[in-house]
């Protein structure tokens, strides 16, 4: 989680994205601990910071969140 490795990453989905024309980036990030939500948070608000200082405002992000907590899922 350190920023230096998510800003790496940032910049590698942006300058993918821009060079494909893609319509958008999809992250997954299955089962975040409480601990790692806020890294989800920054590095989505830093995303779309990075695709708009791209020029590249009109590429989408979405995201798939896991709903189950604790105790939810029958192994």
């Amino acid at each position: 989680g350190s920023t230096s490795a998510r800003t790496e990453l940032v910049n590698d989905l942006v300058r993918l994205a821009v060079y494909h024309n893609l319509y958008g980036i999809s992250l997954d990030w299955e089962f975040p601990t409480p601990a790692q939500a806020p890294l989800l948070g920054s590095l989505i608000t830093e995303l779309r910071a990075a695709l708009n200082t791209a020029g590249a405002s009109n590429i989408k992000i979405s995201v798939a969140v896991g709903g189950e907590t604790k105790g939810t899922i029958r192994h």
